[in-house]
């Protein structure tokens, strides 16, 4: 049976011909992440820091890619007299890139801290707080630079769509 002192129990149901009945499972305290220590929490650490890797590395990609191909266009712009309405457009676009691509340079320094943090190498005194402000800053620096492509790339297409 299930104690109420505990903080959770799972249940596990039962279907035996027209009758259901519920069982209970051995109760657990909590769900954590794997030990860093074992083979697995190692293996999901890694995981964890490569699939970050990743993330950073394609939002610099895309961001900066997105800055150098409009610069581009923007020489074949300049000499068309019907396109100067749209060079404002283009530029806002571009500032919208070079933010994003500031925002994951700054996503990668949180990152950093955010890992050193979680290796303890920072010393024992560094608080928890701090370590969950820098994952937490990290996270929400790397949102607004998508938002900030995203942005950018609207403005490109209806720029480029006229």
């Amino acid at each position: 049976m299930c104690i109420q002192s505990k903080p959770a129990c799972a249940l596990l149901i039962v279907f035996h011909g027209n009758r259901t009945y519920l069982k209970d499972i051995k109760p657990f305290e909590r769900i954590s992440i794997p030990d860093e220590t074992s083979d697995f929490g190692q293996a999901h650490f890694r995981a964890t820091i490569e699939f970050s890797q990743i993330l950073i590395r394609s939002l610099i990609l895309l961001n900066g890619g997105a800055v150098l191909a409009i610069l581009t266009f923007i020489g074949n712009f300049a000499e068309r007299p019907e396109m100067q309405g749209q060079l404002a457009q283009i530029s806002g676009s571009i500032g919208s890139f070079v933010v994003g691509l500031g925002l994951a340079l700054v996503g990668t320094l949180l990152a950093f801290l955010t890992m050193l943090f979680q290796r303890g190498r920072l010393g024992e005194g560094a608080s928890k707080a701090l370590h969950a402000g820098a994952w937490i800053a990290g996270m929400l620096t790397l949102i607004a630079s998508f938002v900030y492509f995203a942005l950018g790339a609207d403005g490109a297409l209806a720029a480029f769509g006229h």
